[in-house]
């Protein structure tokens, strides 16, 4: 279970997960935490923003007009759940480039050609407040299979080597609610081969926890519960064909090929999101990671009102950063979709599932063109149930030239959650 974030733990930070980073104290609230079940979320872009377009207009307090124009816009409903810390450094962490971007989600850093030496930021989270066996919900968008022979194709990492996520929805889907290759084949066969429902398969117990004594918040959670596996194997049954391949030998004829082209990133980053929120709101996982994309991708952004006929790494690197300004746009209104879900549920302790959680959004990079890592941008949503400050956008290097170096920005995040060392 997890703890309150304590005064010792404060001042200590992450002890022997990161020793010797600092704890940035200016991120907290100054309010006492009350203890709550802490959710966290790493939503992964890479290729770099429109610098110039991305952070809201002043700082300070967020208002609707910190918004306008800017790569956050869709995030402006919840200015005030959201803090948005500025001056993080990636490279005073010996990190630069595609080859090595994606692996300072690690707390303990290698050259950039080198598995990081320490596990990811969601490991650590997940180790502490997941249950014993139980790791983060890795997911990604992407149109290739994830090569295995560098970090930078990784945001999650354990053991010295990265953590492959899952790009198949369906496939995920039936590891989250528990009917894949582990559990019971003739369940498995009955939900992936005859397309049977989830809810079917355990009519029997749905109907025996509503007939219990429950709480009107419990009562409501296990209706949206099975509400939201109604919403989302219809989804499933009705997206484009890889979200119902019926079994492994289906996959396997994908070997060595796109599973899905560009024009199915919106489908599948949607169901990815429900799914994350599916977790977080029924309790089935408490960690996630979603990159949507891979450096030097050559995914092309040609939906959701987007023509660009030029690949996202491509366009990184031209002159002309409205197209990636409308990328910005666009990961922004995705993860205001997540947000809205999760704002949309009240917990026991009186906050939403938002509120009990802490939202990552970063990139891999500032400027694609220049590989440039100085001023990192990264957005945090929900405040880890009020131990995180909110509503603000502020400036961590105080007037100073130098940035903060990033890995004390990820210690700092572990610790709100909850994990000591």
């Amino acid at each position: 279970m997890s703890k309150p974030l304590s005064r010792r733990m404060m001042l200590r930070g992450a002890g022997s997960i990161a020793l010797g980073l600092p704890f940035l104290g200016s991120l907290v609230s100054r309010a006492e935490a009350q203890a709550a079940s802490p959710r966290f979320l790493l939503f992964w872009q890479v290729n770099g923003t429109d610098y110039n377009r991305f952070w809201p207009n002043s700082y300070g307090r967020l208002t609707d007009a910190s918004f306008d124009g800017r790569g956050v816009e869709a995030l402006r409903p919840f200015r005030d759940k959201l803090l948005i810390p500025r001056g993080f450094d990636i490279r005073r962490c010996g990190r630069d480039g595609h080859a090595g971007t994606t692996a300072t989600t690690a707390l303990r850093t290698a050259n950039n050609t080198e598995f990081p030496r320490g596990p990811s930021v969601d490991q650590v989270i997940s180790d502490g407040i997941n249950p014993p066996n139980r790791g983060p919900l890795n997911l990604t968008v992407r149109r290739v299979r994830q090569p295995l022979d560098k970090p930078m194709h990784f945001v999650s990492f354990r053991n010295g080597a990265g953590v492959v996520a899952e790009r198949n929805p369906w496939t995920a889907y039936q590891d989250l609610v528990g009917v894949g290759a582990a559990s019971a084949p003739d369940a498995a066969d009955r939900l992936v081969r005859r397309r049977q429902s989830v809810l079917d398969l355990v009519s029997g117990r749905l109907e025996l926890l509503r007939s219990r004594r429950l709480s009107t918040a419990d009562r409501t959670k296990l209706d949206k519960h099975f509400t939201a596996v109604r919403d989302l194997e219809t989804k499933l049954q009705s997206a484009a064909p890889m979200c119902t391949l019926p079994d492994d030998s289906a996959l396997r004829a994908y070997e060595g090929q796109s599973l899905y082209g560009s024009e199915h990133f919106p489908t599948v980053g949607r169901i990815h999101l429900d799914l994350i929120a599916l977790a977080f709101t029924c309790g089935m996982n408490r960690v996630a990671t979603m990159q949507v994309g891979k450096e030097a991708e050559s995914a092309t952004y040609n939906f959701d009102g987007m023509s660009h006929s030029q690949t996202h790494h491509g366009l990184s690197h031209g002159d002309d950063l409205q197209p990636m300004h409308e990328i910005d746009r666009w990961h922004a209104s995705m993860l205001a979709e997540l947000l809205q879900k999760l704002d949309d549920v009240v917990e026991d302790d009186g906050r939403t599932v938002l509120d009990n959680s802490v939202i990552l959004w970063a990139n891999s990079m500032t400027d694609g063109k220049r590989h440039n890592t100085f001023d990192w941008p990264a957005v945090l949503a929900g405040s880890g149930g009020g131990r995180l400050r909110q509503g603000e956008y502020i400036d961590m290097r105080g007037g100073s030239t130098r940035g903060i170096a990033h890995n004390a920005f990820l210690n700092t995040l572990i610790n709100v959650c909850g994990v000591e060392s």
